[in-house]
């Protein structure tokens, strides 16, 4: 979810994968962990991060950064950083996610409690493995915790299906267009963490998704990238 858009990240100061890591580790979920900045490395790698990726897209990076009220995270994959984002509260009652979410208020009559997910960054490596849930499923637990409705974002629609494949509901509203050109269309997603439904869904959902993933990844690589090199070198043959 981002102002926040899985762009290219090239980053040649990233620890490189170790010659023992299997591809298939990058769908185990016991080998990532997720750790909340709190020191000056980690905040280096968080910020080189952003201005790679952000400043490449034309993003003003002012207004991209952490603000006082947000929380910021790595996701890791042993030594190496997997991916970057932020939690910040929505406190601005006029926002955009407030004119577009389906409600507006608690049962109560209260305005809904928003958290945000942005800076979303993953290091090419880790994309289109679990590394986009992983991050997702601790946002959402992270908000039900601290007592929010619902964790919302805006998200290109090029990577929209990422999210929504994951659990995440996206909203059927006119495009923005963050960077101002009308060929980046920018959609808001959002998921429910007021309900202890919602909540339970998004471990179950977890769960099945990295064994499916796992297992998607465990049969292309017996089978998938055989069949693959064969279909390749048919034409060379004739």
């Amino acid at each position: 979810m981002n102002r926040l858009p899985l762009a290219a990240v090239a980053v040649a100061d990233l620890p490189s994968a170790g010659a023992a890591d299997s591809s298939l580790d990058l769908y185990r979920p016991e080998r990532y962990r997720i750790r909340e900045i709190d020191g000056q490395l980690q905040r280096r790698t968080y910020e080189a991060l952003l201005e790679q990726t952000y400043g490449a897209l034309g993003f003003p990076l002012a207004g991209l950064r952490p603000t006082d009220d947000s929380r910021c995270f790595l996701l890791e994959f042993g030594a190496q950083t997997a991916a970057t984002f932020r939690l910040t509260p929505v406190d601005d009652g006029d926002h955009h996610f407030r004119r577009v979410l389906p409600r507006a208020t608690r049962a109560d009559g209260a305005p809904l409690r928003l958290l945000e997910v942005n800076n979303v960054i993953v290091v090419p490596r880790f994309r289109a493995t679990i590394a986009l849930g992983l991050l997702l499923r601790h946002s959402a637990l992270h908000a039900a915790a601290h007592g929010y409705d619902f964790i919302v974002g805006l998200t290109r629609y090029q990577v929209l299906r990422h999210f929504v494949e994951f659990g995440v509901v996206p909203v059927d509203h006119e495009p923005l267009h963050l960077l101002g050109r009308d060929d980046l269309l920018d959609f808001t997603i959002y998921y429910d963490t007021a309900s202890p439904a919602s909540c339970a869904y998004i471990e179950q959902r977890a769960q099945r998704y990295f064994h499916q993933q796992y297992v998607l990844r465990s049969i292309d690589e017996k089978y998938g990238r055989a069949q693959r090199r064969l279909q390749a070198a048919v034409p060379a043959a004739a």
